[in-house]
C-alpha cells in the first residue's frame, strides 16, 4: 500500500515537472513573438499604422484632413511653435475644408515620420533570410519531384516538344511556379500537372543570366570622386520589378536602388543623391500608399533633393502638403519646386530650391513643371506659373549661395527643356523627363557648356556625375542599370512587405471598393457572352484545348502572387489584374462577376479561358440549346483571330515581361478547336 502511494505520488510529481517545463517552454515562446512583433512595428509608418488601425477596426487615428491641419500631441514645444503659424493658416483654407476625406486614413503624418531603430536592418535581414530560406526548400522539393518524375521529358509542356529550343533564350515563359492549383474536379492526371511545373521551376531558375554581361561593368577606372551625384527619377509607380518572369531579368525597384547608393557610401564615396521626381503614376488611395511607402525608402537612402513632377500634381493639396512640409523645426522636406505652390507660394509648404553641401562642394538644385492641358484639372489649391518666370525670381538667390554646381530638373518636353536651358546658362545640368526609354551612356552637350541628362524611365536607371578636383578631367559620367547584381535591401523589402500588407487589411476588411476605392465595371462582352463561369467549364467539350491549359503556366499563375512573390502579393490589384479572370490587365480594375477573393471566387483563379476568350455562360447556354445562328455568332465572338496580339500584350508588357516573343511563346499556348 505505502509503496503505491509512493509510486502514485512520484508520478504527480514527474507530470507536474514536465507540464511545468513546457510550460516555461511555451511563455518563451510567446514572449519572443511578442516581441518581434512589437519591433516589425517600429517599422510603420504614420500611414501604415492608420490602415491597420482603420482595417482592423481599433481606434484610428484622425482622417487624412486632420492629420494635414491638427498638430499632433508629439511635437516638442519648439516644433510647434513652427507649426502653428502654418496650420492655423491652412484652418482658414474653406477648400481644404470641403475636401472629401478618404475612409482609409491612407496619409503620410510626416510629422510623426520615425526613424530607423539602430537594430532594423540587422532584424529585417534575418527575416529576408528566413523567407529566403522558405524559398529555397521549395524550389529544392520540386527539383526533386523532377528527379522522380523524368519519365515525362525534359520539355516545360508537353504540349509542345520544341520548346527547348526556344527556352534557352525566353526562359521567363510565364511565371515561376513551385506548387500547382488542382481541381479535385479536373480529369487529369495531378503527378503530370505537378512535375511538369516543378520542371518550368527548374528551367527558369537555373538559365543562365549575367547582368554584368549583360548590362556592362561601372565605374572602371575611377578613382574615387570628391563627390557622387546620383540622379534618378521618373519612377511612376514602379516601386519594385513584377517579378512574374524572374527577378534576374527584370531592372529597378527601390530595393535596388537602396543596395547601390548603399554601394557607393562603402567605398568611402560622398554621395548625394537627388530625384527629379513623378513618383506616382496617377492618383487614390493605392497611389498614396505607394506614394508614402516610396518617400520611405527616399528617407532611408538620404536623398537630399526631390522635384515635383506632373503625375505627382493629381493628387490632393493636403495630401501633398503632408511631404513637402518639413517634418519638424529642425528638418527640411527634400521635396521643392521653383514654380509649383501649395497653399500659396510659401518656403514653409514647399521649398523653391535646395542647397547641398557635401564634402566641401555646394550643390543648387531646383525643379520646374511646364504646363499642359492634362495640368488644368489638378486641385485648385495647387498653384503652377510660369517656369521661366519663376527661375528669374530664384536664381539670383542661387547665386549669392555660391554653388560650385547648379542643377535644373525640367518636366516638359525636350524643346521646352532646351529653351529654358538656353534663358538659363548658370544651371551646369539640365535635368529632362522628356527623355529616352534608356538613357544614353553619355551626357549630351548642350551650347557647348551646359549637360543635358537623361535618366530613363520607371526608375530602372541611375546616372552617377563624378565630381573631381582634376583640371584634365573635372566630370565623369555613368549610366546604372538596376539589375540584379544589387541585391534586395532587407529594409527596403520590409517596406514593401508593410504595404502589401496594408492592402490586404484594407481589401479584407472592407472589399476593393472600400478598401481602395475600385468599382467593379460592366465587363464590354457581358451582353454577348454573358457571366464568368470559370475554366474547369469548358473542360468537357474543349477536352484538348483544356489539357493544354492545364499543362501550361496559365493555369496556375496564382502561385506566382503566393509562392514566388517576395512579399507575397495576393492583395495587390496591379499583380491581380494579370493572375485572375475578369480584370482588367491594364487599368487594374475588376469586373463585375469577375475574381473576388480566393474563398469566394476560387474558380476564378489563374489565367484561365476566360481571361482570353471572354466570359462563357451565353456560350454554353448557347450550346445547350438547338439555335444554330445563335451558336456561331458566339463562337465568333468568342474567337481572338487578329487581336489575339493585343490580348497577349495586355499583360506580357514590357514590365512584365521583358523577354517575351509572342512568336515562341504563342506556341506553348496555342490550341485550335475541329468544327
Amino acid at each position: 500500500m505505502k509503496n503505491s502511494v509512493l509510486n502514485n505520488l512520484s508520478l504527480k510529481t514527474k507530470s507536474f515537472c514536465f507540464c511545468y517545463r513546457w510550460g516555461l517552454l511555451i511563455a518563451l515562446i510567446v514572449l519572443i513573438m511578442t516581441s518581434q512583433l512589437q519591433n516589425s512595428k517600429k517599422w510603420r509608418t504614420p500611414i501604415i499604422n492608420d490602415a491597420f488601425a482603420q482595417s482592423s477596426g481599433q481606434n484610428a487615428p484622425k482622417p487624412v484632413l486632420d492629420a494635414a491641419i491638427d498638430i499632433p500631441v508629439s511635437l516638442s514645444e519648439n516644433q510647434k511653435t513652427t507649426a502653428v503659424p502654418i496650420l492655423n493658416e491652412l484652418r482658414s483654407e474653406k477648400n481644404v475644408k470641403n475636401n472629401n476625406v478618404i475612409e482609409s486614413n491612407t496619409t503620410n503624418s510626416q510629422w510623426q515620420a520615425k526613424s530607423l531603430e539602430p537594430d532594423s536592418a540587422s532584424q529585417s535581414a534575418e527575416l529576408l533570410k528566413s523567407s529566403e530560406t522558405t524559398i529555397n526548400l521549395t524550389t529544392r522539393e520540386s527539383k526533386e519531384a523532377t528527379a522522380s518524375n523524368n519519365q515525362i521529358g525534359s520539355n516545360t509542356n508537353n504540349a509542345n516538344p520544341d520548346q527547348n529550343a526556344d527556352s534557352a533564350d525566353n526562359t521567363n515563359i510565364g511565371d515561376i511556379d513551385f506548387d500547382v492549383n488542382i481541381n479535385p474536379n479536373d480529369n487529369i492526371d495531378q503527378k503530370d500537372v505537378l512535375t511538369e511545373s516543378a520542371k518550368s521551376t527548374e528551367t527558369v531558375a537555373e538559365s543562365d543570366y549575367d547582368p554584368i554581361q549583360e548590362n556592362g561593368v561601372y565605374f572602371e577606372g575611377w578613382a574615387k570622386p570628391k563627390v557622387a551625384i546620383v540622379l534618378t527619377g521618373l519612377l511612376s509607380g514602379y516601386v519594385e520589378p513584377c517579378g512574374c518572369a524572374g527577378m534576374d531579368r527584370m531592372k529597378g525597384g527601390l530595393s535596388r536602388r537602396h543596395s547601390f547608393i548603399q554601394n557607393l557610401k562603402s567605398q568611402g564615396w560622398p554621395v548625394v543623391a537627388i530625384d527629379c521626381g513623378q513618383v506616382s503614376d496617377g492618383f487614390g488611395i493605392q497611389e498614396e500608399l505607394k506614394f508614402d511607402m516610396a518617400f520611405n525608402a527616399f528617407r532611408l537612402m538620404d536623398y537630399q533633393a526631390i522635384g515635383i513632377g506632373k503625375s505627382d500634381l493629381r493628387f490632393p493639396a493636403y495630401f501633398l502638403l503632408t511631404f513637402t512640409a518639413p517634418p519638424s523645426a529642425t528638418e527640411a522636406s527634400p521635396f521643392m519646386s521653383a514654380n509649383v505652390g501649395i497653399y500659396g507660394f510659401n518656403d514653409a509648404y514647399l521649398l523653391p530650391y535646395k542647397v547641398i553641401n557635401e564634402n566641401g562642394l555646394r550643390i543648387g538644385v531646383t525643379s520646374v513643371v511646364c504646363p499642359d492641358m492634362n495640368l488644368q484639372h489638378r486641385d485648385e489649391s495647387i498653384l503652377l506659373e510660369d517656369p521661366a518666370k519663376k527661375l528669374r525670381e530664384i536664381l539670383p538667390k542661387l547665386r549669392k549661395e555660391n554653388c560650385d554646381k547648379l542643377i535644373l530638373i525640367v518636366h516638359g518636353t525636350e524643346q521646352e527643356t532646351q529653351n529654358l536651358a538656353k534663358q538659363f546658362v548658370d544651371f551646369d545640368f539640365i535635368l529632362t523627363s522628356d527623355g529616352a526609354t534608356i538613357p544614353p551612356d553619355h551626357a549630351k552637350s548642350l551650347n557647348g557648356k551646359q549637360q543635358l541628362i537623361e535618366v530613363g524611365e520607371k526608375g530602372k536607371y541611375a546616372i552617377v556625375l563624378g565630381i573631381y578636383d582634376d583640371p584634365d578631367q573635372p566630370l565623369r559620367y555613368q549610366r546604372v542599370a538596376l539589375d540584379s547584381r544589387y541585391e534586395q535591401s532587407p529594409e527596403v523589402h520590409l517596406l514593401m512587405q508593410e504595404y502589401q500588407n496594408v492592402l490586404k487589411n484594407l481589401i479584407t476588411s472592407k472589399g476593393y471598393k472600400g478598401g481602395l476605392g475600385l468599382n467593379a465595371v460592366e465587363s464590354s462582352q457581358k451582353s454577348t457572352l454573358g457571366n464568368y463561369v470559370g475554366s474547369s467549364k469548358c473542360e468537357s467539350c474543349h477536352e484538348e484545348s483544356y489539357r493544354i491549359w492545364r499543362r501550361n503556366r496559365h493555369s496556375t499563375a496564382w502561385n506566382s502572387l503566393i509562392v514566388t512573390a517576395s512579399p507575397i502579393r495576393n492583395f495587390d490589384p496591379e499583380c491581380i489584374s494579370c493572375h485572375v479572370v475578369g480584370w482588367h490587365g491594364i487599368q487594374n480594375f475588376p469586373y463585375v462577376g469577375g475574381y473576388a477573393s480566393e474563398e469566394t471566387t476560387p474558380h476564378l483563379l489563374n489565367v484561365g479561358c476566360e481571361s482570353c476568350h471572354g466570359p462563357g455562360s451565353k456560350h454554353i447556354e448557347a450550346e445547350m440549346g438547338d439555335n444554330i445562328s445563335l451558336q456561331d455568332k458566339i463562337r465568333e465572338n468568342m474567337r481572338l483571330g487578329k487581336n489575339v496580339k493585343q490580348v497577349c500584350f495586355s499583360c506580357h508588357d514590357n514590365d512584365n515581361s521583358p523577354d517575351f516573343d509572342f512568336d515562341s511563346y504563342y506556341k506553348i499556348i496555342e490550341h485550335k478547336e475541329s468544327e
